[in-house]
């Protein structure tokens, strides 16, 4: 069973802050709007996570977790162009939940990602990055909606 996992794969070069490491969140349970069905992906209630990315610090006085937390569903990594080293599972396996097809994209500089269905499209995984980049849902595309 794999866990529902959003990671930032931190650079080598640590361009941002030299304390910086990888941010692994994981998701104990998610909210889900039930008029819509979609996920709340900025929803930290139910998790846990590791590591410190000081990279979108700008934002971080209007989204204290911006720093500590990665989004449900998505994936950074700013190693070089093309690089896919972030990475995020969705698991819904022992729900009646699956998550529809092609809801996913990637954005930010030179970025590069994949993603991959499976068990009845209960689980996604994503590897995503780039020279900054991310892959996250589609309807959090932007870099601060991805980021917060």
């Amino acid at each position: 069973n794999n866990q529902n996992v959003s990671r930032y794969k931190i650079p080598k070069r640590k361009p941002w802050g030299k304390e910086d490491n990888d941010v692994i969140t994981t998701w104990h349970k998610i909210r889900v709007d039930p008029e819509t069905l979609l996920v709340n992906t900025g929803d930290f209630k139910y998790t846990t996570s590791k590591g410190h990315c000081s990279h979108h610090k700008a934002w971080a006085a209007e989204h204290p977790n911006v720093n500590t937390h990665i989004p449900f569903g998505c994936a950074f990594d700013c190693e070089t162009p093309g690089s896919k080293g972030g990475y995020a599972c969705i698991d819904l396996r022992g729900t009646p939940f699956a998550v529809a097809p092609s809801q996913f994209k990637h954005a930010g500089y030179r970025s590069a990602a994949d993603w991959r269905y499976s068990h009845g499209n209960q689980v996604v995984t994503l590897r995503g990055g780039g020279y900054c980049g991310w892959v996250c849902p589609k309807l959090a595309a932007t870099e601060k909606n991805a980021a917060v």
